[in-house]
């Protein structure tokens, strides 16, 4: 959907891409049963061991819980970077911290010789 909106924005709409930014969600949505209807990703991370690294989690009773793990965040800041100005950052005291972090996940994408 990132995708499909840049190039919304830039070739339909003819917005330079410096003035745009791609959000990326630091938080889930859950729909279903047992799933709560928003958790912060480093709730998720810490209730969820490995879901850092997909991008949904099916909670007990069915639910699942859908939001960017670290791979997609990887995948969005690239595209950023190609194709709009920066990233925008949907509450950013939902983050882990260390390796699980998506602050510095999206740091070590744009700088990965630091």
């Amino acid at each position: 959907m990132a995708v499909s909106d840049l190039d919304y924005w830039t070739n339909t709409r003819a917005i330079a891409k410096e003035k745009l930014s791609l959000g990326v969600p630091f938080y889930g949505y859950g729909f279903g049963t047992g799933a709560p209807a928003d958790i912060n990703f480093k709730e998720l991370v810490a209730q969820y061991p490995g879901s850092e690294n997909t991008d949904q989690v099916t909670v007990a009773g069915g639910g699942i819980i859908y939001y960017n793990g670290i791979p997609t965040i990887k995948s969005k800041t690239t595209l950023a970077l190609q194709n709009a100005g920066g990233i925008m950052i949907w509450q950013l005291m939902g983050d882990d911290s260390g390796s699980k972090s998506l602050l510095n996940t999206i740091n070590d994408t744009i700088n990965p010789a630091r």
